[in-house]
């Protein structure tokens, strides 16, 4: 009974730091490859102020390999996150003053399917399902936020990369 605690507990540490990532520091503008995407961030403008460095940088994902693809799942706990996050950046030093965020998560858009055929004459014909979420092929998906640091500080941004199958 012991021993087969102990193999239960070593196989479940096993899967589940398989699928944990680790935070990685990105440098501007190069980018990080994690499992077949690209991650990036580009400082598009720069502003000094008298008590802080306002920063407008425009966030990349690029999708190297074939297509991702998320089935939708229904949420069973409230402290689930989003299924469709291909990655969160977040800025160390960022200050968060004036309501200004620390960073950007970048979602993979929805997958939708209408109804072209009516069955069993229920009218559905036209109707949208959304059957998940996909991220293809040489795909970019870019987002770009405000993010103030303290006075000389430029932005220090990690990247959670999400793990998202290949479709």
């Amino acid at each position: 009974m012991n021993k087969s605690c102990i193999v239960v507990f070593v196989l479940a540490f096993t899967l589940f730091s398989y699928h944990t990532n680790a935070q990685t520091i990105l440098a501007e503008g190069s980018h990080e490859i994690i499992n077949n995407i690209e991650y990036g961030y580009v400082i598009t403008n720069i502003q000094s102020k008298e008590d802080h460095e306002r920063y407008e940088i425009k966030f990349y994902a690029t999708n190297n390999s074939c297509t991702k693809y998320v089935p939708l799942r229904k949420s069973i706990s409230f402290s689930e996150k989003q299924q469709n996050i291909i990655g969160e950046f977040s800025c160390t030093n960022a200050t968060g003053k004036r309501f200004t965020t620390k960073g950007k998560i970048l979602t993979m858009p929805d997958w939708n399917y209408t109804i072209q055929n009516d069955i069993d004459g229920k009218g559905l014909i036209g109707r949208t399902i959304p059957i998940g979420y996909y991220f293809r092929k040489d795909q970019t998906i870019s987002a770009t936020e405000i993010i103030l640091t303290p006075k000389g500080e430029k932005p220090e941004v990690k990247i959670f990369a999400a793990i998202i199958p290949e479709f």
